[in-house]
């Protein structure tokens, strides 16, 4: 899952990187420039960060699909925090830059959540599998009661 996403996300940055430009003029008239040139950043910014966003849909539904479904929608709430720090934050200082930023620091915040809760997660399954077969192996070393 995380190659063909990771391949989707290089494509997209390719496609918007080098195809932004076009795509806005379907939209916006050529002589805009400064339009063009703001969605240009804007796409751009946000395709860099496409593989945060890539781990964001893996990870939050593996978490969820494990049973954990507070601490995925936890994950919705450090995208919040995420976005109102940078809206308070930066775009009074930063401007259009900081916006752009807005969803990309986002998705690293919730990166952060999700991928702290799924090792931790992981590893207390792993310690149970592990406790689980030397259960099975010592009910099986066990002498037979008749």
């Amino acid at each position: 899952m995380m190659v063909m996403g990771l391949c989707y996300c290089a494509f997209a940055f390719l496609l918007c990187l080098l195809g932004g430009r076009f795509l806005t003029t379907l939209f916006v008239s050529a002589r805009e420039t400064n339009v063009l040139d703001l969605t240009q950043q804007y796409l751009t910014t946000y395709s860099v960060f496409y593989p945060a966003l890539l781990i964001i849909y893996v990870f939050r539904n593996t978490i969820q699909g494990l049973g954990y479904s507070k601490e995925a929608m936890l994950a919705g709430l450090f995208e919040l925090f995420g976005r109102c720090g940078v809206a308070f934050g930066l775009i009074g200082t930063y401007g259009f830059a900081a916006a752009a930023f807005a969803s990309p620091v986002a998705w690293l915040a919730a990166d952060l959540l999700l991928l702290t809760l799924y090792y931790n997660k992981m590893s207390r399954l792993w310690r149970w599998e592990l406790a689980r077969q030397r259960y099975e192996k010592m009910k099986s070393a066990a002498p037979a009661k008749s």
